[in-house]
């Protein structure tokens, strides 16, 4: 009886419904400015997320999984009419599940949405509405988390891929790790599965208080798919409370386009936690990466790329209030970069914390350092406990770039020295607001005037120094 109710616990405490279960650690921090986060004083209020690890495996006689004694439905290869997902039916996906243009799909506060291998793709013009919140967020994980046979993995499913029509440099483009294999596809047009176009306005939706756990399937012999894909998508599409956890590659990827992206989490991901390309100009604000460690673990905090220095637009997002953090040190990883800019990819990242990784801070090859020949991609930022020694700051590539870079990077930023931020981190509780007074609560520069970022925001890190009330409380979960 015992497991068969854990069970039954387990999916409320997917949707956040109630069920007292195990509490999670989350981090301390805070959005500085209220009047961005449109939830209510409930959400706000609202206590920490309930831990969505697997049951317990003691079976007792009960069902071996969730779907034998709760409602489920499997969806099938196509949506092609405006849909509702609401809470009270578990969805599984065994297929690539293309949602077609013209079509919306609504997934309600509270849903649960099980991969079995499959994975969900919003083709160009249609559009993916998350409508999660604070304590009773949208949750896509994998299938065994609801089952006793085995606990969930990184790859046991695809992930979320949003397909648009905005500027990128490739057009009618691919998307890596997607089965495009005969049979797969919905359609033989290629507008429906791939993306790029003249569109800025693409619109391929809006998540809020969303989780993505255990994807990155490989669905092909190319590559895994990241957790989450944003590809073509302009700035109408909107991502604000967004996790990407456990992913057996990227976990987020973001190629052309130039969506708005805030208080965004990218936890234990076996490859980067954030990868961009193919001219990507987003906005992002309030961004942790947190890196995981195991013998399969190999990914930069953050990854930018273009398609050569040449190509148009230019990959060029502007990224503000990020915390990244490296793997934990006694476990294996690759032996990885913080930030690495390569082919020719510009970034304005500014107000950052870099820290803990097992190679440099921050590297770029030399088609990016030529990019900047008289200003830098990273200011009022505290890269430290970098590399072997914990002193690698830059690669030797940037700090002897023949341009100046080195230099200009290092009197715009603070090398070494402290951040405010406890390292190693504790990975089941990580706690990433710095010390008031701390380095990071006195570097920090005004975010751009431009509408989207919080202008209050002027320390480094994405949670504010000795912030008691977390923008990940009750929708998150950071601990592993």
């Amino acid at each position: 009886m015992r497991a068969t109710l854990h069970r039954l616990c387990l999916v409320a405490a997917l949707a956040a419904s109630g069920c007292n279960l195990v509490v999670h650690g989350v981090v301390q921090g805070a959005r500085p400015d209220a009047s961005s986060d449109a939830s209510s004083d409930a959400d706000r209020d609202a206590g920490p997320a309930h831990d969505a690890a697997r049951p317990d495996a003691d079976v007792d006689g009960g069902p071996a999984h969730a779907c034998e004694s709760q409602a489920c439905e499997e969806i099938g290869r196509v949506i092609s009419r405006d849909t509702r997902w609401d809470a009270s039916t578990i969805r599984v996906l065994r297929e690539q599940t293309y949602v077609l243009g013209d079509t919306t799909l609504t997934i309600a506060a509270g849903a649960v949405v099980l991969g079995d291998g499959g994975a969900l793709v919003v083709s160009p013009r249609a559009r993916l509405i998350v409508e999660g919140t604070r304590d009773t967020p949208v949750v896509f994980t994998s299938y065994a988390a609801l089952g006793t046979e085995r606990a969930a993995q990184p790859g046991d499913w695809g992930g979320i891929v949003l397909l648009g029509d905005a500027p990128a440099q490739s057009v009618r483009a691919q998307v890596p790790g997607l089965d495009y294999s005969a049979g797969t596809l919905p359609s033989s047009d290629p507008s429906v599965y791939t993306y790029g176009g003249s569109d800025p306005a693409a619109d391929c939706g809006r998540l809020r208080f969303l989780r993505v756990e255990h994807a990155g399937q490989l669905a092909t012999s190319t590559a895994p798919m990241a957790g989450l894909t944003l590809a073509g998508c302009g700035a109408p599409t909107s991502l604000d409370f967004v996790q990407v956890s456990a992913s057996s590659h990227v976990g987020l990827l973001a190629l052309g386009g130039a969506p708005d992206l805030a208080h965004v989490a990218l936890t234990a991901n076996r490859g980067d936690g954030l990868a961009w390309s193919d001219g990507f100009a987003g906005r992002i604000q309030f961004l942790v990466v947190l890196q995981g460690g195991g013998a399969r673990a190999g990914g930069r905090g953050v990854r930018g790329a273009s398609n050569g220095p040449a190509a148009a637009p230019v990959s060029s997002p502007t990224i503000y209030n990020a915390t990244l953090v490296g793997p934990p040190p006694d476990q294996p990883s690759g032996e990885l970069e913080g930030i690495r800019l390569e082919a020719g990819s510009g970034a304005r990242i500014g107000n950052a914390l870099v820290l803990g990784f097992r190679e440099p801070c921050l590297d770029m090859d030399g088609d990016t350092i030529g990019r900047f020949g008289a200003d830098a991609p990273l200011s009022a930022s505290v890269l430290d406990r970098c590399g072997a020694d914990g002193t690698r700051y830059l690669s030797a590539e940037v700090r002897d770039a023949s341009n100046g870079l080195g230099a200009r990077l290092a009197a715009g930023n603070q090398l070494g020295g402290g951040s405010g931020v406890g390292l190693p981190l504790d990975r089941d509780a990580p706690v990433l607001a710095p010390a008031v007074g701390s380095p990071a609560d006195t570097l920090g520069e005004a975010p751009p005037e431009d509408g989207f970022f919080a202008q209050t925001a002027t320390y480094a890190g994405a949670v504010a120094p000795g912030a008691e009330s977390p923008w990940t409380l009750g929708w998150a979960r950071l601990g592993r």
